[in-house]
């Protein structure tokens, strides 16, 4: 009974292994010098039904590449127009979405990103698939392949913006962060919360270097006793003084 047991569990596993391997989704490498545009094309091997609805999520650097368009490639496995939205994290993350709702199963290319290489900080990224979705599940264990994209160029530093960004979640209760781009290595930032009369409530200074960075605010830790109701967060750097708004609930 035991040995039956095991040989229908090897058999499942392998069964799904097959299954699983039938997903697979590959990126070509390309290459070019700042300002042309590259043409990257997405293959891949998908066993679905005609009229089947496909998403595919990918990672890249944004300061490497900019993405013009997303098309079909012709005899390829999607047949109708392709959309994506595009989601700019920071200078190191991004990520795109492409979908489309009318597919033909088979082994061929799928698509093909329209990109302008940028002269940025960096100089090659890789634009990874990261998921793959068919028919609103997500496939588990695809076969996914980066391609390359590589932009020649003496690296350049970037400029960033100095800036107190939104807090998430707020309204809060127990915590929240708060997002902030520092534009110098070794910035003394000063925060200061003030209550809606604008008396003070809490204020602390802490060291950043250059970046985007995450600030976590929890104010048992803090021992403060707040009152439900609306702040103002202040970031005063060397560089200037920047504010955002939240809401605390008790």
């Amino acid at each position: 009974m035991v040995k039956a047991a095991l040989v229908f569990l090897a058999l499942l596993g392998s069964a799904l292994s097959n299954a699983n391997a039938q997903y697979s989704i590959s990126v070509d490498d390309v290459n070019g010098v700042p300002g042309t545009v590259l043409s990257q094309t997405v293959s891949g091997s998908l066993d679905l039904e005609t009229n089947s609805f496909v998403e595919i999520v990918f990672s890249y650097t944004p300061t490497v590449a900019r993405i013009l368009a997303v098309e079909p490639v012709d005899g390829g496995l999607f047949d109708a127009p392709i959309q994506f939205k595009d989601s700019i994290v920071s200078l190191e993350e991004a990520y795109v979405r492409v979908w489309c709702e009318t597919t033909s199963p088979g082994d061929a290319p799928l698509l093909t990103f329209t990109l302008e290489a940028l002269r940025g900080p960096d100089v090659t990224t890789t634009m990874q698939p990261i998921e793959l979705l068919t028919n609103g599940q997500i496939v588990s264990n695809p076969s996914l392949s980066g391609g390359r994209i590589e932009v020649p160029q003496d690296p350049l530093t970037p400029v960033l913006r100095e800036t107190l960004g939104f807090n998430y979640p707020n309204p809060f209760n127990h915590w929240t962060q708060f997002y902030l781009t520092v534009a110098e290595d070794d910035t003394e930032v000063h925060f200061s919360l003030f209550n809606i009369v604008g008396q003070l409530v809490y204020e602390t200074t802490e060291t950043f270097d250059a970046g985007d960075h995450k600030w976590m605010f929890v104010p048992e830790e803090l021992f403060l006793d707040m009152s439900q109701g609306a702040y103002f967060m202040r970031m005063e750097t060397r560089n200037g003084s920047y504010h955002t708004s939240c809401v605390f609930l008790r």
